[in-house]
């Protein structure tokens, strides 16, 4: 069975930006990490609805305390773990 390449290089946009025509090569990790478009997409989420500092009691605070919790879960759940702490 062979690892479909094209299909995940195709979830990373920077993969396709040319120069002058050319498709670029990347040379340059860990300089910077190329993203698939899901993870440009919830970066770009999480910084336009909730970007507010933890602790509070305010709808925008509570929303980022559950994307933190959600993504300690997913960090858990990936490892195996029991609990997300």
């Amino acid at each position: 069975m062979n690892f479909p390449v094209e299909a995940v290089r195709e979830k990373f946009p920077a993969l396709f930006l040319t120069d002058k025509g050319r498709r670029r090569i990347y040379l340059d990790n860990p300089a910077g990490t190329q993203v698939p478009q899901a993870v440009a997409d919830a970066v770009s989420r999480c910084l336009l609805t909730t970007n507010a500092n933890l602790g509070g009691y305010f709808e925008t605070t509570l929303a980022a305390q559950q994307v933190v919790d959600e993504a300690h879960q997913a960090m858990a759940d990936f490892l195996g773990s029991a609990s997300p702490e």
